[in-house]
């Protein structure tokens, strides 16, 4: 493990070696998180300070990753503008309440105990890096309008398209409902802060441009002026570098579509985290290492740069190709 290395890459400085988290690294797929889910549901680890912080530590130890990532969900943070987010089995979260446009909306803090958690963990574990997150308000929205996951944002590009102002009112106050929740994880002790807005790639360049890019921007901006450094990620995106270029964020995080070497190109002096498909993850862990051993070989000596998957980890892939992966990110062949 080299925490040295990922604080380092967060900074967009040289690194000795490359350092290496997972999305999702703390998911179904390891034993010790399904211990857990055993005696607490979703929501009730989400409200466990110390119950997250020994969630957030496990991958850690048996993976040997170089930081921790907060748990929770991105929906959670709807809950400071008066709506309730419910987990359901098969479905994933449910979200209730008055809609984020055509009222007032008033920012609630201290709803859940973001804070509590990263500080929890930072007394656990004083010297590993700490990912905190949010959602992209895109995404966020999309569970709002939608029950389940609007993954293509099919109800959400209608409502975009035929109620531009209704729209962008809930963007506006999701956002603010977003910006709180990164705010928390920052005051706790956070080093960085990945945004979310996995679903964006379901929108045209153009749709972008002329419906979402200027609230996305002040967004990223919001949450880089709390001082810490941004991630953002995203899906299906893999024609819009330049695009998200304008975001302005520190580091992006790539899925397993994009080209490294144009992606390197495009965003220059801006660091790069990814990008591993998580498919051959759980498929194969002898490519896994091939493929891994060839991003490697790519973006080695490149300032910025962190291994990860070009998504989440999936269910199904063994922990132990996990911690094999870890140590070929961090050991010999390139």
């Amino acid at each position: 493990m080299s925490y040295r290395d990922m604080r380092r890459a967060l900074r967009l400085e040289e690194t000795e070696g490359i350092p290496v988290w997972f999305m999702r690294q703390a998911g179904r797929y390891m034993r010790a998180y399904r211990d857990v889910r055993k005696r607490y549901t979703i929501r009730q680890v989400c409200m466990l300070p110390d119950v997250v912080s020994e969630v957030m530590e496990a991958p850690v130890q048996r993976l040997g990753v170089d930081a921790a990532i907060l748990f929770s969900d991105i929906t959670l943070p709807l809950e400071y503008i008066g709506m309730h987010v419910e987990f359901q089995e098969g479905i994933g979260p449910v979200v209730s309440g008055p809609v984020p446009w055509g009222r007032e909306v008033e920012v609630r803090p201290d709803v859940f105990p973001l804070r509590g958690s990263v500080e929890a963990f930072r007394k656990r574990d004083p010297d590993v890096p700490v990912i905190g997150f949010c959602g992209g308000p895109l995404t966020v929205l999309s569970y709002v309008l939608s029950t389940g996951t609007d993954r293509e944002l099919e109800v959400t590009r209608k409502f975009m398209l035929t109620r531009r102002e209704e729209f962008m009112e809930a963007i506006s106050n999701i956002s603010a409902a977003l910006l709180q929740a990164a705010r928390e994880q920052v005051s706790g002790g956070v080093d960085a802060v990945q945004v979310f807005d996995s679903w964006l790639g379901a929108l045209s360049p153009s749709t972008i441009r002329n419906f979402y890019l200027e609230a996305l921007r002040d967004f990223v901006s919001s949450v880089r002026e709390l001082g810490k450094p941004v991630i953002f990620f995203s899906t299906g995106t893999s024609g819009y570098l330049e695009v998200l270029r304008e975001l302005d964020a520190d580091i992006y995080s790539l899925d397993w579509r994009v080209d490294l070497a144009r992606a390197s190109s495009v965003l220059r002096d801006r660091g790069i985290q990814g990008n591993l498909d998580p498919y051959v993850v759980s498929a194969s862990r002898e490519e896994c290492i091939r493929e891994a051993m060839e991003i490697k070989e790519r973006m080695k000596g490149r300032a910025g740069y962190i291994f990860n998957l070009g998504h989440g980890v999936r269910p199904d892939t063994d922990e132990e190709t996990l911690r094999a992966l870890a140590e070929t990110v961090h050991g010999g062949g390139a």
